[in-house]
């Protein structure tokens, strides 16, 4: 009986650390900067017509790369029913700090946009299959021009 009890307690501290593991976790490692993507200078107001550049920032932690997690950014610029969405195709992240600058010919807000504020969100999902691990998200106002 001794020699179960024994075995039941030596399983007990052993199993209870792993069931206590860390959760994947995603934070951002600074607030997202907007560049215009021709000179790469920083920009508060966004302009229409004009390629611009959404430099994203981010720490994945608890995330190892057997677990073969991927990350996925998303960009969304709306007032009322005028929504613009953007997103990066996903990548393999594991623990560690990332950088990701969503740029190109189809990151641009398009002239037919009317002028005003717009709230701007961006967010950063870490996935495993169809499983999402962890997301953090952040939002501010920007003025399209």
């Amino acid at each position: 009986m001794r020699r179960v009890l024994a075995a039941f307690v030596v399983l007990l501290f052993v199993a209870a650390p792993a069931a206590q593991a860390a959760r994947p976790s995603v934070t951002f490692q600074r607030k997202t900067v907007t560049r215009l993507a021709a000179t790469g200078k920083s920009i508060r107001a966004l302009p229409r017509g004009r390629a611009i550049q959404f430099d994203v920032a981010y720490i994945v932690r608890n995330t190892p790369a057997r677990l073969r997690a991927k990350a996925q950014v998303f960009v969304k610029v709306s007032r009322g029913a005028t929504v613009l969405r953007l997103r990066t195709t996903k990548a393999t992240t594991s623990t560690g700090k990332w950088r990701w600058v969503l740029k190109g010919a189809a990151v641009r807000i398009p002239a037919s946009f009317p002028a005003g504020t717009y709230t701007v969100r961006v967010w950063v999902d870490v996935t495993r299959g169809r499983t999402r691990l962890s997301r953090a998200a952040h939002a501010w106002h920007a003025t399209v021009t």
